[in-house]
C-alpha cells in the first residue's frame, strides 16, 4: 500500500485542495488526478475525516461504515506536517461536509478549532484515550473535545460518562473499536509466515503502574514467560529500556502477526469495573488469534472464559495456561473462532455503520451504549445525565 503522506503531498502539489478521497486509503493503485475530488453519485451526505490514516487505523474503518450509509468521505489529514489550520479551513469550505469527524483531537491551534466550530456540520470526536488519561488529565481532554457536539468513547465507565456527557453536555456514544471487513489473509501467505509464533505481544513496554492501572508490567510478563522456558516474541516500543529487543510491524501487518500467533498475550487497563479493552483485544480476537488476557474489568463478560478468551489474574497463572493451551492445538484453535464469531458480529463495520446513522441524526443529549450482554442488535440507554 502507498505511503498516504505521498499521495497527500502529490495532491496538494498538483491540485492545491486539501482532501483526499476514500479510495486513497482502500485502493492500492490509487494516485491523484485531475477529477479526484469530483462528487460521488448517489451519496446522501458528505463526511470529511480530519487526523491521520493507516491501514489498520480507526478512522479507515470509520471511513468504509460511513460509505455503507450513503456517505461520500473525504480525508483532511491533520498531523506532523500536514497539521496546518488554513489547510483545514479550505478543506471544510472546498468540500463543505454535514459530518465532520476527528480522533484523538490534540489541537491547540485557535484558527483550527475556529474552523471546526464555524461549520455548520455535526460534529464527531472519537477519542481513545484511556479511562486513565481521562482521571490523570482531564483539563487536556475537556479541551480536545470543546469544539465538538457528539463523542465517541471507548471507555463506558460511570466516570467517564459523567467527564463527557452530565459535565461537558455532550451526546455520548460507546465505540470500543472496528473490526475491518477487508483484511484478506490469504493473499499473503508470505506474512503469515513472517509473523509464525508459538507467543507473541504486542505493545509497548510500560511497567506496571506508569500512569496505568494493570495488573501487571508487560515487561514482567516477557520475564515470566522467559522464566518458564516460552518462546516469545515482543513487537512494539520501548523495549530497549528494559533490556529487550522488539520487533516493529507496519499498521496492515499487525493483524497477520495476530493471526499466524499460536498465543496473542494482552494487558488491559483497569477502569473502574467496566468494559474498557483497547482496540488490540478486538483486532486480535477478530483476526482468528487466540488470546490470553489479564482478568480485568468486566471483560469476561464480552468474550467466554476459556470458551473464547482465556484470563490470568498472576504471573504463575499467565505461564502455566500459555503452556496447556500450546499443547491442545485442537482446543485452542476451537476457542479461537468462537472468540473470532463474536468479534466479528459485535465490532462489525455493519454495527459501526447502524450507531452513525443515529450519531448523525441526532436526537438530543442522550448516552447510547452498546448492551454487550443482550446481544449485538440491542441499543440500551444508561447513565443519569439525561
Amino acid at each position: 500500500m502507498s505511503d498516504w503522506k505521498e499521495k497527500y503531498r502529490e495532491v496538494v502539489a498538483q491540485t492545491g485542495r486539501a482532501v483526499l478521497p476514500h479510495e486513497a486509503f482502500v485502493n492500492p493503485d490509487w494516485s491523484p488526478g485531475p477529477d479526484h475530488s469530483a462528487p460521488l453519485p448517489d451519496r446522501c451526505f458528505k463526511a470529511l475525516l480530519v487526523g491521520g490514516f493507516y491501514l489498520g487505523h480507526a478512522f479507515r474503518h470509520m471511513g468504509l461504515a460511513l460509505e455503507k450509509i450513503g456517505g461520500e468521505v473525504r480525508h483532511c489529514p491533520y498531523m506532523g506536517e500536514f497539521a496546518q489550520p488554513h489547510l483545514l479551513r479550505e478543506a471544510i469550505e472546498e468540500f463543505q461536509p454535514q459530518v465532520i469527524l476527528a480522533v484523538w483531537w490534540r489541537v491547540e491551534q485557535e484558527e483550527a478549532i475556529k474552523a471546526i466550530r464555524d461549520s455548520r456540520a455535526v460534529k464527531v470526536y472519537w477519542s481513545l484515550d484511556d479511562p486513565c488519561t481521562i482521571l490523570s488529565h482531564p483539563g487536556i481532554v475537556a479541551q480536545s473535545a470543546a469544539p465538538w457536539d457528539v463523542v465517541l468513547t471507548s471507555d463506558d465507565s460511570e466516570y467517564t460518562r459523567n467527564f463527557y456527557h452530565r459535565w461537558l453536555r455532550k451526546r455520548l456514544y460507546w465505540v470500543p473499536a472496528i473490526y475491518p471487513d477487508d483484511i484478506r489473509f490469504d493473499a499473503r501467505p508470505d506474512l503469515l509466515e513472517k509473523y509464525s509464533a508459538d507467543v507473541m505481544l504486542m505493545g509497548s513496554a510500560y511497567k506496571r503502574n506508569r500512569g496505568k492501572t494493570t495488573l501487571f508490567g508487560r515487561d514482567e510478563m516477557a520475564q515470566a514467560c522467559e522464566d518458564a522456558g516460552l518462546p516469545l516474541r515482543l513487537y512494539g516500543e520501548e523495549w530497549e529500556k528494559v533490556g529487550r529487543t522488539a520487533e516493529r510491524t507496519e499498521w496492515e501487518e499487525q493483524f497477520f502477526a495476530y493471526r499466524a500467533a499460536k498465543i496473542t498475550l494482552a494487558s488491559q487497563v483497569e477502569s473502574c469495573g467496566c468494559h474498557y479493552f483497547s482496540d488490540r483485544m478486538v483486532h486480535s480476537t477478530g483476526s482468528g488469534a487466540f488470546v490470553l488476557c489479564d482478568r480485568v474489568g468486566q471483560i469476561g463478560e464480552v468474550w467466554r472464559e476459556d470458551e473464547e478468551v482465556a484470563y490470568w489474574s498472576t504471573l504463575q497463572e499467565l505461564t502455566s495456561k500459555a503452556a496447556w493451551w500450546l499443547a491442545h492445538d485442537e482446543e485452542r484453535q476451537a476457542a479461537a473462532r468462537r472468540a473470532q464469531e463474536r468479534t466479528l458480529r459485535l465490532f462489525s463495520l455493519e454495527r459501526m455503520a447502524t450507531l452513525m446513522r443515529e450519531v448523525i441524526a441526532g436526537g438530543g443529549p442522550t448516552a447510547r451504549l452498546y448492551d454487550l450482554a443482550n446481544g449485538p442488535a440491542q441499543c440500551v440507554i444508561r447513565g443519569k445525565g439525561d
